[in-house]
């Protein structure tokens, strides 16, 4: 007696390309915020060997130690501003969970606003890096702070590039 032999094909999965682009987009985040951060640590070190007094000291004195973002940094206001520019321009590639908790502490945390702003700025949108106005920019990561419990202020996050670098992304 000879049994027959029945294949059954696995149940397709549903489509995985958003999973595919959210982890590319992910991963893309991450090396370019590693990039930034390594050009950041070669300028300060080109900076350092060329005389500048980088003491804490002699910063503190003259106002521009890094303020952690977790003492409010941006304003509820601008949060929702960057709420919207997030759902309009950013969510139908990345998911803002994608942008919050360890994921965001690992690549964020000991960099600065400036860091951020920058790199966001110079690509993304995908499609046309550099399309939204520096201040669309620095109302999605006001958004961005927000998701990750930092505290609103009564200042919104500056456009300012020399403000922006006096904001440093601390623990929350």
């Amino acid at each position: 007696m000879q049994v027959a032999a029945t294949h059954t094909s696995p149940r397709p999965l549903s489509d995985p390309m958003p999973v595919l682009r959210h982890s590319l987009a992910a991963l893309c985040v991450a090396v370019a915020a590693s990039a930034v951060h390594a050009q950041e640590t070669r300028a300060a070190r080109r900076q350092s060997k060329a005389g500048a007094d980088s003491s804490a000291a002699a910063r503190a004195a003259i106002g521009q130690l890094p303020a952690p973002a977790s003492r409010g940094a941006y304003t509820a206001a601008q949060a929702d501003r960057g709420q919207v520019l997030y759902r309009k321009n950013c969510s139908s590639c990345h998911a803002a969970t994608a942008y919050t908790g360890a994921t965001f502490a690992q690549l964020w945390v000991g960099r600065t606003a400036y860091s951020m702003v920058s790199l966001i700025r110079e690509t993304m949108p995908n499609d046309d890096p550099g399309r939204l106005t520096k201040q669309q920019y620095v109302d999605i990561v006001a958004f961005l702070f927000k998701l990750n419990n930092y505290p609103a202020g009564v200042r919104a996050l500056p456009t300012d590039d020399a403000a922006l670098k006096r904001i440093a992304i601390d623990r929350r």
